[in-house]
């Protein structure tokens, strides 16, 4: 057989054999693997990944089908609120007052399409923010590295991944070092796994597979390079993705607090039918006049908008946060936001711009700002070259610009390297690089071995005060020398004196060494010891010119803001006095000061103690836990894998954008640019939030309860039922529910941020005061109603006319009502309508659907209204404005500031 034909039939069997799910691809060498894939160490052509991306599609589950129509309505229907219309519906048409039976039917389908609406709204508020996740990965095609969408991934590509890396599908290892995967995604288990590139016999069960790694895991330690073997439904967890798109999302407390709510007022709807129907018996009434008594009493009492209101609320919040720079990741977030207490935050890029700068570079006795200088032969430039060894960040060609990916420190080492003429591709350590040991928070450096003049030489970036403690000789001006206790000194007051100014400083160190790869088995006191301390780079990372008034702000509102670092403590303590989070002499405590401290001295030191500096992450995950315990609502900011359990246990995860892609699944609330003020946008949201809420539960309540003392207070006084339960569902899912609606996009209370936070632990959907609040509004406005009902039956009114002029009354009481309730702290008059335009609609289109209902003959039948006189018109214009009257001094009373 010819070489060329024997060359074909070898890769239509590897074709063929990528086609098999069967295929070993852990029992084979890593270069037959690739070879089955069509790719090798430099990847694929991007033809080819556009040729593969149509055959296999977008690297993603496919998305189950939304939920049926029939299914919304039935989860609509199962709500005791719509339990009460089903029975007065099934009750009138028992008694054959079909008109009746047919508008309370018509009202229920209404109230069902009302929630299925705005659960559709919630769900696209949803979408929106979903797709805002996305994930990028580094991918290698034709040698190069460049940063792509997950989604884009194909069979054969080949990535490099990191700590704090999400595995994007399912992989080959290609090469590991330190590598270390969660996969408590796939198998339930936390702990890490040790990852390798050999061959793993035939049979080994998938999870014990140690060259393979899943998508859906995360890498936690270590650099690797990995081949794509398989993508989006072909996954390994792709099989599970139907079947956990299908559970149900948990409800949030606030969710679960209404439906308590809506069973309690079932309960309560129960007992007042029971009593009303028991004394107009008793009082000679006929079974069938009390029943539908009973009906007019229970259709009042519902509430009919107050069911979807939660999620519509939340997902609208949630919106409105995206818009503002801040990615809610899931509704109990949103609900927790303004109830925060303590905010742990990180310094780079949430306080900072996370824009550093190399601004100088000290080797020997002084600092060089001068990057002029920094030229080839240079000490500058020597020191450069050692650092870009040490660092793993590159750069990329794009649309004519280059791009930096990696750790922001690492990024301006590339950055300034390149701009001096060091890179990969050029003359440097960092092109013979042989070996690499990534950074650990644990051992607080990372290192590269590259090959200088014959020899392997270790290039070291790390703590200063780490480098200077390991090592034995130091570089100055006039070439390397031992490292005396003067010497030692002056570095160290140098790197006092830098801190103090705000700086952020990285040490650069060297050694030879005689192996051809770094010894992982080595501790660091192993690798390091017998440094050479080069000398510092000198970062600048200006504060952001905002974030001074976000802290203020949040502090108004009753937050406490802690600064936990892992920097410098006096780069730390510098930084929070700039923003102020510290005062000048507020006290400084380190990692290792947290050490010595039990659970009650940490949380005595936490009453002045506002500055944690060379804090590792189990450090910040105790203090969030030691504040917990204490009652207090914790948000923390993290960015790096080991910030993921932290962040999972703080009630409120926060993960910078720029973060590692396991810190953002880790968190609740992403912030799109790093900045602080998001999260105090964040806060402010969440107030805005339970706000909105209260005000839909206490206007729907006080207008159903007022109804239903109206209606309670005529038959004990020997009177007709003052008003229908026709109109009765007019007025509130007509009238009412539009402009509860419209509550949801409130901007929320202008003095919510001086306020301090809702105590979770103590307060429900309402709190005391409002409560109070609602009592004395149900007490005013039946006083009220019931001084305009028993004066129309002073006039000796035809019922008619009677019944017609309170379902007037209580239309436009219930439309002009919101305007009041729009703000409980800002009178209705200085309460702008442009600040919600879905207000000016509602009250719009709510005005119009009541003069259709009171103009056509159709509507008035069915509503059994007659047209009124002026009289009674003028009557109901002094109630309405009385009305509103009597709310404003409520509010003036109970949320006066």
């Amino acid at each position: 057989m010819a070489p060329s034909t024997l060359t074909q039939t070898r890769k239509v069997k590897r074709q063929s054999d990528v086609q098999d799910k069967n295929y070993a691809w852990h029992a084979h060498d890593v270069r037959e693997v690739l070879s089955v894939l069509g790719s090798g160490s430099e990847g694929i052509s991007e033809a080819e990944a556009k040729t593969r991306l149509k055959k296999h599609g977008l690297n993603k589950f496919t998305e189950l089908p939304p939920p049926s129509f029939l299914s919304e309505v039935y989860k609509q229907l199962k709500s005791p609120l719509a339990v009460v219309l089903l029975l007065a519906f099934a009750a009138t048409a028992y008694l054959h007052e079909f008109i009746d039976a047919g508008v309370i039917l018509l009202a229920l389908l209404i109230a069902v399409a009302i929630g299925v609406f705005q659960e559709g709204k919630a769900s696209q508020a949803f979408t929106v923010l979903t797709r805002s996740q996305t994930q990028q990965v580094t991918v290698v095609r034709s040698g190069k590295k460049h940063q792509i969408n997950t989604e884009e991934l194909v069979p054969g590509d080949v990535i490099l991944l990191e700590s704090g890396s999400g595995v994007p599908a399912d992989c080959r290892l290609v090469e590991v070092k330190q590598f270390n995967v969660n996969e408590a995604s796939i198998s339930g288990e936390w702990q890490s796994v040790d990852k390798v590139t050999k061959a793993i016999p035939v049979g080994t069960p998938e999870l014990e597979r140690e060259n393979i790694i899943y998508m859906g895991s995360y890498v936690t330690a270590g650099v690797a390079r990995a081949v794509v073997l398989k993508t989006g439904d072909t996954t390994l967890i792709g099989a599970l993705a139907k079947s956990v798109q299908a559970i149900e999302d948990t409800e949030t407390p606030l969710q679960i607090q209404i439906q308590k709510l809506s069973r309690v007022m079932l309960l309560i709807i129960s007992v007042l039918v029971a009593a009303v129907f028991a004394i107009g018996l008793i009082s000679g009434q006929s079974f069938h006049d009390m029943l539908l008594v009973a009906i007019a009493v229970s259709v009042a009492s519902v509430p009919e908008g107050l069911p979807a209101a939660v999620t519509i609320i939340l997902a609208v919040g949630m919106e409105a946060l995206l818009k503002r720079g801040g990615l809610v990741r899931s509704l109990l977030a949103a609900e927790t936001l303004g109830s925060t207490t303590y905010i742990l935050t990180d310094k780079t890029g949430t306080l900072t711009r996370g824009k550093m700068s190399l601004t100088g570079i000290a080797v020997g006795e002084q600092v060089n700002y001068d990057t002029r200088t920094w030229k080839t032969g240079s000490s500058e430039h020597r020191l450069l070259d050692v650092a870009l060894c040490a660092a793993n960040a590159y750069q990329e060609e794009k649309d004519g610009k280059v791009l930096y990916h990696g750790d922001a420190v690492e990024q301006v080492i590339v950055a300034e390297a390149y701009t001096h003429g060091l890179s990969s591709d050029t003359p440097s350590l960092r092109r013979h690089r042989l070996d690499y040991l990534p950074f650990r928070s644990e051992t607080r450096f990372a290192a590269g071995l590259s090959k200088l003049k014959g020899k392997n030489l270790l290039c070291v970036n790390g703590a200063p005060e780490d480098l200077l403690f390991y090592a034995t000789s130091i570089e100055v001006k006039s070439g390397r020398t031992k490292l005396t206790v003067e010497y030692t000194e002056h570095v160290t007051e140098r790197i006092s004196e830098l801190t103090r100014e705000g700086k952020r400083l990285l040490a650069v160190a060297y050694k030879e060494i005689d192996d051809g790869e770094i010894d992982e088995t080595l501790s660091s006191e192993e690798l390091l010891e017998g440094l050479t301390f080069f000398g510092l780079l000198v970062l600048s990372d200006p504060i952001r010119p905002d974030v001074k008034k976000a802290i203020a702000t949040v502090q108004g509102a009753g937050v406490e803001v802690l600064l936990v670092t892992g920097d410098n403590p006096e780069t730390a303590h510098r930084v929070a006095e700039q923003v102020g989070i510290s005062s000048g002499g507020g006290a400084v405590l380190t990692g290792s000061d947290l050490e010595e401290l039990d659970d009650e001295e940490l949380l005595a030191a936490l009453e002045y103690v506002r500055v944690f500096a060379r804090v590792l992450p189990e450090q910040k995950l105790r203090i969030a836990q030691v504040l917990q315990r204490r009652g207090e609502i914790v948000a923390m900011t993290g960015d790096g894998v080991n910030d993921a359990p932290a962040l999972q246990r703080a009630n409120i995860g926060v993960a910078v954008g720029s973060g590692t892609e396991v810190a953002k699944e880790a968190a609740d609330l992403v912030l799109i640019d790093d900045s602080f003020k998001i999260v105090v946008a964040a806060i402010e949201e969440g107030r805005r939030i339970v706000a909105n809420l209260r005000k839909i539960v206490a206007y729907l309540l006080s207008t159903s309860l007022s109804e239903v003392v109206l209606i309670a207070a005529a038959l004990l006084t020997g009177g007709a039922v003052p008003i229908l339960p026709t109109q009765i569902l007019w007025a509130n899912i007509v009238e009412e529910g539009l402009m509860s609606v419209a509550f949801a996009f409130e901007r929320g209370e202008k003095n919510a941020m001086k306020r301090p936070p809702r105590d979770v632990h103590e307060e429900g959907v309402l709190s005391v005061g409002m409560l109070w609040f609602i009592a004395f509004v149900v007490t005013t406005l039946s006083i009220l109603l019931l001084s305009l009902y028993f004066y129309l039956r002073y006039l000796e009114l035809p019922i008619e006319e009677l019944r017609s002029t309170m379902f007037f009354a209580i239309s436009v009481d219930s439309i002009f009502m919101a305007f009041a309730f729009r703000s409980l702290s800002t009178p209705l008059w200085r309460t702008p309508l442009k600040e919600n335009l879905f207000f000016v609609g509602s009250f719009l289109v709510s005005g119009l659907l009541l003069m259709v209902a009171l103009s056509l003959p159709f509507f008035q039948y069915v509503l059994s209204y007659q047209p009124l006189p002026l009289y009674d018109i003028m009557l109901v214009i002094v109630f309405a404005i009385a009305s509103l009257v009597t709310i404003e001094v409520g509010k003036w009373v109970f949320f006066r500031e």
